[in-house]
Order: C-alpha cells, then structure tokens, then sequence
C-alpha cells in the first residue's frame, strides 16, 4: 500500500523554472546580446536623454530594472527621478524590441546570442515528460523562465532560438517586469559598485 505522502506526491503539480542569460544562452561574438542591449540604450535616450549603453556599470546577475536604475545613477540622475520613469523605460524597451523584431524579424532578437550546451535537450526531456501518457496520472510538469529580463525580450530570446516551443504553453514564469528594486545604501558617485535587494513575486497565468 502506497503512503499518503508518496501518493500525494505522485499526484502533485511541479513548476521548473530557468534563467535566461548565463543559464539557459550566453551572448556570442561582435554583436553579444544585441537585441537587449540596443533596447536599454534606445530607452534611455528617449526617456532620460542618455546616449549610454549599459557597459558603463557593472551588471552581471542585475534584473533590468536594477540595470536602468544603476546605469541612471552612474550619469547622476536622481534616484526619485528614475523611479518615476521606470514604467515609462520599461515600455520603451519593449516597444523597441517589438517593432525591430517587426520589420526585421525574429532573427533579429537572436543575434549575438546562443542556447548552451545541453539546453535544449534539456527541454525536449521536460516538455516528453510534460506531454507523456502519465502526465495526468503523476501530475502535470510546467516549464517556464525565472528571469530578470523583461518578459518580452526574454522570451523573443527563447523564440529566436527554437526554444520557446518547448516551454509550457501558455507561457508563464517570473520577470523583471514583474518586481521592483530598492537600494540597500545611498548610491556613491565615487563608486562602480551598488549593492541592492529585490522581491521577485513570480506569476503563474
């Protein structure tokens, strides 16, 4: 006689998650990441009057509202003034993305990007198990992204690689539109570092 925890367990809905860059794809040769990065510059132009680009700070790990904060704060724009804009630069990223991936095409978006090794086996063996025979008997697996991009670009990133039909559909997860970011200690000019913590609240549609 099965137990009632392995029983419940069987039965159980399990989500897995994964991060974009570093993860699940990696930037690649001349034009590393060109969709992302032309997307930060083109917002902070419209938005704050910036020609900057996000190489200016360090950033490895950062969700992107925690890049258009630090890279703002890098050329002294203050904090309260970024904050109110950050619905504002978030949208002017997508816009950018959307509307070269338009006239450009989704090959655009995969540019100075590819998948690492393994990743998408990786997934067909998640989405086989996701779609098996049992999967109403054992519960069903959801494969999404956890990721500080912004939801479109992560998954045009996903898309422009053949990836996204792997992942549950319709597509959920965590990203950085979805949290906010909030300094841990006064931003020091004299400074490239920052130091910051974030609430990510994932959302599962």
């Amino acid at each position: 006689r099965s137990s009632p925890i392995k029983a419940s367990s069987a039965m159980a809905n399990v989500l897995v998650t994964f991060d974009v860059d570093g993860t699940l794809i990696e930037s690649a040769g001349d034009d590393a990441n060109r969709m992302h990065k032309e997307a930060f510059a083109h917002a902070f132009k419209s938005v704050l009057g910036l020609d900057t680009g996000i190489d200016c700070v360090p950033h490895h790990g950062f969700t992107d509202p925690l890049i258009l904060l630090a890279v703002a704060l890098h050329h002294g724009i203050e904090e309260a003034r970024v904050r109110a804009c950050f619905d504002e630069l978030k949208q002017s990223m997508i816009d950018y993305v959307r509307a070269k991936t338009e006239t450009e095409g989704i090959a655009f978006a995969g540019k100075g990007i590819r998948a690492l090794p393994g990743v998408e086996d990786l997934l067909k063996r998640l989405k086989a198990k996701s779609d098996g025979d049992g999967a109403k008997q054992r519960g069903r697996l959801f494969v999404g992204l956890g990721t500080g991009n912004l939801e479109p670009i992560g998954w045009l990133k996903m898309e422009s690689l053949g990836l996204k039909p792997l992942f549950t559909s319709p597509p959920l997860g965590g990203f950085g539109t979805d949290f906010m970011v909030e300094a841990l200690q006064p931003h020091n000019p004299q400074s490239s570092r920052f130091f910051f913590r974030y609430l990510e609240l994932p959302r599962c549609r």
